[in-house]
């Protein structure tokens, strides 16, 4: 029975922008990975558009086996930095 992966820790170092990963361009950002048994590495993390990544933030990572890369082991969540015109109730009271 195969293992669920674990997760990593890394700090971000830079705000997400285009990068070339592998012959295929992606957002992402650098972050340095807080490697158990090794000395921290810096290495791009794919991200995406709705990702709230700030310089200074300790994330949780999940390899991705099929894009040969580093990502965020949790699904996006949405907050005032990442979207516009706020948070509204669906009978139209602020949330």
């Amino acid at each position: 029975m195969k293992k669920p992966p674990q997760p990593m820790k890394a700090v971000v170092i830079s705000e997400p922008r285009i990068c070339d990963i592998d012959d295929m361009e992606a957002l992402a950002y650098e972050a340095e990975m807080q490697y158990v048994r090794k000395d921290p590495e810096v290495k791009y993390i794919l991200c995406t558009p709705l990702d709230d990544v700030q310089i200074g933030d300790s994330v949780d990572l999940v390899y991705n086996i099929n894009k040969r890369s580093y990502q965020h082991k949790y699904i996006s969540r949405s907050n005032s930095f990442n979207t516009s015109g706020g948070f509204y109730y669906t009978n139209g009271r602020p949330a």
